[in-house]
């Protein structure tokens, strides 16, 4: 990787051989780094065990988020994330605004890898009408950094 980055001048995202970005996922922190062959290798680190808590169950956008999550960055399926996100928005469910918003940045970042440029701008301007409040804008900082992110690579 370091001869890439020499190379390129910054750690490659797209091609072989690239590194995905660091991903939280409900059961751990990890990042994907695949080799110029195409093997992948997953490095990830377990999070503190922590008390279970008594919830509801996840809505279904909640579970479609989550899975298309874990489809584009732990299992580097784009296409597949996309549709799972595609099919939740287009049935209406009911979902938080902060829920919103990290759905529409996901799904921004996956039009993104993909190179469908005018489909992450329309994902943006639709999170840019979301009004949030400061609180769930505390909420979303790791999803406001990816958009910033976007946006300054992108232009928008």
């Amino acid at each position: 990787m370091r001869e890439s980055k020499k190379a390129y001048h910054k750690v490659p995202s797209k091609g072989l051989p690239r590194i995905t970005k660091v991903n939280n996922l409900a059961e751990d922190r990890r990042f994907n780094l695949i080799d110029p062959a195409g093997n992948r290798l997953i490095i990830g680190q377990k999070h503190a065990l922590s008390m279970p808590t008594e919830q509801d169950p996840p809505s279904r956008f909640a579970t479609a988020f989550e899975t298309a999550y874990q489809l584009a960055y732990a299992k580097d399926k784009p296409a597949d994330a996309a549709k799972v996100l595609d099919l939740v928005f287009s049935k209406d469910e009911e979902a938080t605004l902060t829920l919103q918003y990290k759905a529409f940045v996901l799904r921004a970042d996956i039009a993104a890898s993909m190179d469908e440029i005018e489909l992450m701008s329309s994902f943006i301007e639709k999170i840019d009408s979301l009004s949030l409040t400061g609180a769930e804008l505390e909420e979303v900082v790791a999803a406001t950094a990816r958009l910033d992110e976007l946006k300054a690579s992108f232009g928008e």
